[in-house]
């Protein structure tokens, strides 16, 4: 690893004790200049690789994915115990196509939670890797563990998603998470990081005043974070107005339906680029300026999807589980990972004019449903949120019985029985009249510890 790279690495590690003013310092000189001043030679490296790529043919792309993907694999086999304890030596030396990595078997999250050290590379001290734990939407949260350049290699990815709706080496933008170190204050800018910094552990109508007239002052392009926040704020500026025009919205880490999307582009203005990610860093997809379909990106990882029998679906039309192969991190090095997400593809070339392949209807977590009252699943995806044009903040599912559930609001003050009533009837139509709901009013609706929402509280027998 470079200086540069080690300068950044520590940096990051001990952002938060560096005092703003400093950090304003350093980021006025250094968003003069491109990201590679900024992120240094890993970043770099897969950004160059990501622009000279990004219009080439699908044959290009999958001759440079089969490489990196028979690569990843003789790696694992040479350094990570796990796989040489159950990897075939002769199934991964003859390995010449993508098709044959469907002679290796699958792994989940129970089998690398299980085997933690059987995963870690040879080549790495497991004290010298970056650890991230996923946010155990199952109940099982999974430590990952990263080499130190991971994250940059991530970043490139990002910001050449984002570059579709015109972000730049210069851009700002409003990021959208809790605020660890309260004595920062709520509301502050980070200059180095070029973003406005929003609190979201507490976003009373006082605090939004806040937000809004930094953001006044300040003038973010985009806004990027979770999109439960984003929608908390939307309903705040449709009421009080905003004198600043964004340029566009970045939303990750929670899925979005369509009707949460439509509504942020109505209230903002601008457009809305989504992208598919999670912890395990193993596949990334994000929308483009055409399509609201999600553009698999190849170099980031090799993605699958089977369905319940563990067959590989190649049509359109058949929802699958996404499975993922990575490439940026060797240090854990995770290889046909069912990451119980959900999705289907589409065959259709995107007019944007790149080959990726595209996935349509991600659905989130396997996990994420309903029970009705035939103990049959409906997923999250199937139900209209139209909430936010009923005079509600925010609302989650609570279900403790098949058939029957909770809807819980925070309620704003034009909150009618009209918009009570209209609220139930969607969501009886979208589940067939099989399920019951009951509104509840709340003043408060728990989050996970990352901040993220919590969609829904299943409390059902397994």
């Amino acid at each position: 690893m470079s200086i540069k790279n080690e300068m950044i690495n520590i940096i990051k590690h001990h952002y938060e004790e560096i005092p703003t003013p400093i950090l304003n310092m350093i980021g006025a000189v250094g968003n003069q200049f491109g990201y590679g001043l900024r992120y240094g030679k890993s970043f770099s490296k897969v950004y160059e690789e990501l622009r000279k790529t990004e219009f080439f043919s699908e044959e290009e792309l999958d001759n440079i994915v089969k490489e990196k993907l028979i690569e990843q694999i003789k790696y694992a086999y040479k350094y990570v115990p796990y796989y040489r304890k159950n990897y075939n030596e002769n199934d991964v030396k003859t390995m010449d196509s993508l098709s044959d990595i469907e002679r290796f078997p699958f792994i989940d999250k129970e089998i690398v939670k299980s085997n933690e050290d059987q995963f870690i590379s040879d080549k790495f001290k497991k004290s010298e890797l970056i650890q991230k734990k996923t946010s155990g939407s199952t109940g099982m949260p999974l430590a990952i563990y990263m080499n130190k350049d991971t994250t940059l290699k991530e970043w490139a990815f990002v910001v050449h998603i984002w570059e579709r709706i015109g972000f730049t080496s210069k851009s700002s933008r409003i990021l959208m998470r809790e605020i660890e170190d309260k004595n920062k204050g709520i509301c502050y800018f980070d200059g180095l990081k070029n973003e406005l910094r929003i609190d979201i552990s507490n976003m009373t109508p006082e605090n939004m005043e806040i937000y809004c007239k930094a953001i006044e002052r300040y003038k973010p392009d985009y806004i990027h974070g979770y999109p439960s926040a984003t929608l908390q704020l939307c309903k705040f500026i449709e009421k009080r107005g905003i004198k600043h025009q964004f340029k566009g919205v970045l939303p990750s880490s929670e899925g979005m339906s369509k009707e949460e999307v439509n509504y942020i582009k109505r209230v903002l203005n601008c457009p809305c680029l989504s992208f598919y990610g999670h912890t395990e860093r193993l596949v990334m997809a994000g929308q483009c300026e055409c399509s609201e379909c999600y553009h698999v990106e190849p170099l980031y990882g090799y993605c699958e999807l089977i369905d319940k029998n563990g067959e590989v679906i190649r049509e359109e039309g058949k929802t699958g589980e996404i499975v993922a192969t990575g490439f940026c991190n060797t240090g854990m090095p995770l290889i046909r990972y069912k990451t119980g997400d959900l999705a289907e593809w589409s065959l259709k070339k995107c007019s944007c004019g790149r080959n990726y392949k595209l996935l349509k209807k991600l659905e989130g977590r396997t996990t994420e449903y309903l029970v009705d009252r035939n103990n049959n699943k409906i997923s999250l995806t199937a139900f209209r949120y139209s909430f936010y044009e009923q005079h509600v903040n925010s609302f989650q599912f609570y279900q403790d019985e098949p058939g029957k559930v909770f809807v819980r609001i925070i309620p704003e003050e034009d909150f009618t029985e009209l918009d009570k009533k209209n609220i139930l009837q969607t969501l009886e139509e979208d589940c067939n009249s099989q399920i019951e709901f009951s509104i509840e009013k709340v003043k408060s609706i728990s989050k996970k510890k990352s901040g993220k929402r919590e969609l829904i509280i299943q409390k059902l027998d397994k």
